[in-house]
């Protein structure tokens, strides 16, 4: 297994961005790399800075949103699902 350190998300990406189209191998549509292990040193520092990722920070915010307030309903729900079990004690 391959395993590699980058500094932060970018280098990680700027990487594999230019390493998968011919290291990688065809799988579902797609290239692909397996078998791959990294390390990241400053992770906090995810933004990907090249301008090929077409990366939208209003979209993700948006989708964020999005999938956050369905994993909040999916909680409200199990909270008022679990009301109706009593909890016994011996």
């Amino acid at each position: 297994m391959r395993q590699l350190t980058f500094k932060n998300a970018s280098e990680a990406f700027d990487f594999y961005y230019g390493t998968i189209p011919y290291e990688g191998e065809d799988f579902a549509g797609t290239r692909a790399m397996f078998n791959q292990g990294f390390t990241i040193e400053k992770p906090w520092e995810r933004m990907i800075e090249n301008e090929k990722h077409e990366f939208n920070m209003d979209y993700a915010e948006a989708e964020f949103a999005f999938f956050y307030m369905q994993m909040v309903r999916s909680l409200d729900s199990a909270d008022s699902d679990l009301k109706h079990f009593k909890i016994e004690s011996n």
